[in-house]
Formats: C-alpha cells, sequence, structure tokens
C-alpha cells in the first residue's frame, strides 16, 4: 500500500474528488488482490511447515507434554489434541522400528505445503497474464462470496458431522442419577474407600450390582469381581528435618520443602539423629545416583537427603508409587529437600548452595564427601504392605464378528487414598465421579439400544488395577 500511494493514478484519484474509502475500493485493493491471495496461499503453507518443526520438537499447539516413566520405563510424549504436528511429534522416534508411523503425518505435510504453493504461484500467474481484471465491485464480490462458502461449509459441518449426531443423545446424560452414584460412593461409610478396606468392598459390591443391572457380561470366572493382591502405600508421617544444638535441643526445623523420594523408595518408621556429611559424584554413600546430597551416617543406618531445584520438588500428600517386590524395599530413608530449604541449612554453617552444587558435579577433586558441624535428627514414616485389591470389570460383546476380538477399554478408580493427617480424602472430584459418569454411559447405551461393533470393557480399578485387568 505504500508503494501504490505514490502512483499516479492514486493522486489522479484524488484530483478528481474520490475518498479514501473510494480510492482503498477501486484502486489499491484490485492491484493488491494478486499479491494478497499469493501470500495467503504461502502463509498456509509456512504455517503448517511451522507447525510440524514445532511438533518434531514436541511443542504442540493444541497442548500436550511428557511423562517420565517410572525407573526404567521411557518417556512417554503426548499430544492432547491430535493433529499432523502431534502426531509427527510423537512417532519420528519409531522411524527405524516403524517408519510408516511419521511417514503418514509427514507425507500429509509434504502434500499440503506443496499443494498450497502451487495453489498460490498459480493464482499469481493467473492474474497477472491478464485472465482476471478486478475492480473495487468485483473483489467485494469475492469476498462476499468467500465469507458465504466458508460460513455454509462451517454450517453443513455443524449439522451433520459427529458432534451434532452425538449432541442430543449427549443431552440424555442424566446428572441426578450420576450425582446419586456420586453421594453413594463418598457417603462417610465408605471412609474415603481407602484399598483393602470395608469401604472399598462395599464399593466394589455397588458396582457389580450395577454392572449386573445392566446386563453387562462377566469374565469367563462367572463373576465381575477380579482380585489380586495389590501394594499399598501409606505415609505415617510427613519427613521433618530437625536442627540441633550441642546439647541436642531442637533449635529450627524444616518442615517445608522436604519430600519423600519417589525414584528412591523405602519402608520404615521412625527417627535417625546425627551430623550432616555433605556427599557429591562418586561418594560411596551415595552411588545411586548423581548430584548433591546430605547425608546422616549412624550405627544404625543412613538417611540420603538429595538436593533438587525448588520447582522439581512438588508438595504430595500421597506415597510414592512401587511396583516391584516389597523384599526389595529399602529400610534407609531417601529424602528430597529444595535448595531454598537447603541454602536456609546450611548457609548459617559457612557453605554456600550453588558453590556445593557445581563441586557435586564436577569429576576434578581429591574428596566425594566430608563431614560438617551441624547435628540434625530427620523424623520420617512410609510403610508399604500387601492387600486385597478388588477390580470389578464387565464387558459389552461386539456385534461385528470381524472386529469383535479387538477391546476398548472404559475404565475408571474405584477406591480412594489414605487418609492423610487425620483427614479422609472421599474422592468427589476424581475417583468416585469417574465412576459414576462410567455408570451413566452404560445406562446411556442401554436405553439407546447401542451395540458397539467391537468388544467394549468397562473397569472400575482398585489400587494399580490396570497392571492386572482380565
Amino acid at each position: 500500500m505504500i508503494a501504490i500511494r505514490e502512483e499516479l493514478f492514486i493522486e489522479g484519484a484524488r484530483a478528481i474528488g474520490l475518498s479514501s474509502l473510494a480510492i482503498l475500493s477501486r484502486h489499491v485493493l484490485p492491484n493488491l488482490l494478486s499479491t494478497m491471495l499469493a501470500l495467503a496461499a504461502l502463509e498456509m503453507g509456512s504455517a503448517l511447515l511451522l507447525l510440524g518443526e514445532l511438533g518434531f520438537v514436541s511443542v504442540f499447539i493444541g497442548g500436550g507434554g511428557a511423562v517420565a516413566g517410572i525407573v526404567g520405563s521411557p518417556t512417554v510424549i503426548f499430544a492432547e489434541i491430535p493433529d499432523w504436528g502431534g502426531m509427527l511429534g510423537t512417532s519420528w522416534r519409531y522411524f527405524r522400528a516403524l517408519p510408516w508411523l511419521p511417514a503418514m503425518p509427514a507425507m500429509a505435510f509434504f502434500i499440503s505445503i506443496f499443494s498450497f504453493n502451487l495453489l498460490g504461484y498459480g493464482m499469481q500467474r493467473f492474474i497477472e497474464k491478464g485472465r482476471f481484471y478486478p475492480s473495487g465491485w468485483s473483489v467485494m464480490r469475492f469476498v462476499a462470496i468467500s465469507a458465504i462458502l466458508l460460513f455454509g461449509a462451517q454450517f453443513i459441518l455443524l449439522q451433520s458431522g459427529p458432534e451434532t449426531q452425538f449432541k442430543e443423545k449427549a443431552k440424555a446424560f442424566s446428572i441426578e442419577r450420576a450425582w446419586r452414584d456420586i453421594t453413594f460412593l463418598t457417603s462417610p461409610e465408605m471412609g474415603g474407600r481407602v484399598p483393602g478396606t470395608e469401604g472399598a468392598g462395599l464399593a466394589a459390591s455397588y458396582i457389580a450390582a450395577q454392572f449386573k443391572s445392566l446386563d453387562l457380561t462377566p469374565f469367563s470366572t462367572g463373576s465381575y469381581f477380579q482380585t489380586y493382591p495389590a501394594q499399598h502405600g501409606q505415609i505415617l508421617q510427613d519427613p521433618v528435618l530437625e536442627i540441633l544444638d550441642a546439647n541436642g535441643d531442637v533449635v529450627g526445623t524444616i518442615e517445608e520443602g522436604i519430600e519423600y523420594d519417589r525414584f528412591n523408595v523405602f519402608s520404615n518408621e521412625g527417627s535417625f539423629q546425627g551430623k550432616i556429611m555433605i556427599a557429591g559424584r562418586r561418594s560411596s554413600f551415595v552411588n545411586f545416583q548423581r548430584g548433591l546430597f546430605l547425608v546422616i551416617e549412624t550405627n544404625f543406618g543412613r538417611v540420603a537427603i538429595r538436593i533438587m531445584p525448588d520447582d522439581s520438588v512438588p508438595d504430595v500428600d500421597q506415597p510414592p508409587l512401587f511396583y516391584g517386590p516389597l523384599s526389595f524395599l529399602s529400610e534407609f530413608p531417601a529424602l528430597v529437600l529444595r535448595e531454598s530449604a537447603a541454602s536456609e541449612l546450611l548457609s548459617p554453617i559457612g557453605y554456600d548452595i550453588e558453590e556445593l552444587i557445581t563441586w557435586a558435579s564436577s569429576d576434578e577433586r581429591a574428596v566425594s564427601e566430608f563431614f560438617t558441624s551441624l547435628s540434625v535428627r530427620v523424623r520420617f514414616g512410609l510403610r508399604y504392605d500387601i492387600i486385597p485389591a478388588i477390580n470389578v470389570a464387565g464387558y459389552i460383546p461386539g456385534s461385528d464378528v470381524r472386529v469383535q476380538t479387538q477391546r476398548i477399554l472404559v475404565a475408571a478408580p474405584s477406591t480412594g487414598n489414605s487418609p492423610y493427617q487425620g483427614k479422609v480424602y472421599p474422592g468427589a472430584d476424581e475417583n468416585a465421579s469417574g465412576v459414576a459418569v462410567l455408570l451413566e454411559v452404560m445406562r446411556l447405551w442401554q436405553e439407546q439400544e447401542f451395540v458397539p461393533k467391537r468388544t467394549v470393557v468397562f473397569a472400575a480399578f482398585d489400587e494399580v488395577g490396570g497392571l492386572y485387568i482380565m
């Protein structure tokens, strides 16, 4: 526009008294049309290319992220909204074993970007060769027709797409029936439905009765119940670090910013007291991890406290997950401490936390650990037990013999968390509401006489129940 406004025909338009709006519609926009159409097509290709690039580095426009697996398991990368960038970003790592996974979104990107470039180039050539003579009214008509087509297509899709087909059926979801399920599952008699307790058994019986009333098919055992031994953890006491004077009296306490280490799970209750040892990489006291550690070494064992950045130590009120045999659990406590709390602990005795972190990560040093003059006591309580757990599961057989052996799992946790500091967690916003939605979906399917092509399994999981589902 800056270039066009200096042309003689613009000066002539002003001379004959045309308004700015008339000049814009009759002279400027028609001369910009070819460039605008070409740029619009090229920018579409650029936007798609950017989407693919961001997905390749695991940045998803529709949301998503990475979830670290348990020890020995790979990190899982996921996209919340399925798009080509998300498909490419979550599959390119498997191109050696499964090359068709990243090939499909990559091919879609290639064809679309190439097509948009050809479209822009062709439209620009078409207009520049004089086959189309734009004027103010033709531009307006072009914009109006494009808008009508765009909104018309959107209207048709909204009226005929899958969302419209299921919208009316979704309105049949009964909040009242779901609320009755939630009310029962969160009643005081359930006690939070802690795994292995009477409340968890009552909840399982209630869900099984609902499955039976809705004619779900039980598994080969003839029962909706699947019993198995599960490992259940419980925090008996929050970890506390007490600073002691020469007489053994408590002169300071650190309760915030200290948590149980979820990567080094233990089972024990009590306290350890001794002088703080600072240990780093290659230390024989903490050779299972790298980084900066505070160690309390006594004749009865040791406590290892790993120093971590503040934002890497979340406030948790439930025990770390542990899937291995209980015999593998250590008796020695393993904790994590925020850097700010570690600085508060060590600064009074002359240690800088940043210098210690640098020291701990260095290979070029003569010592790997050294004692300080600081005496502390650590109180802790974390216990893991084997409990009887119950999954409740039933299924609707698929109607299509070609795919009925394929199973779709619809599941929700049925049990809740252990009481924490005397507080019971009913779980209405988590497990109880999830079970209520699951039951209401089953009721709607029955009322609407919906028969799926594939077998659909409905399950209410107990503690780590997904590992044991039939």
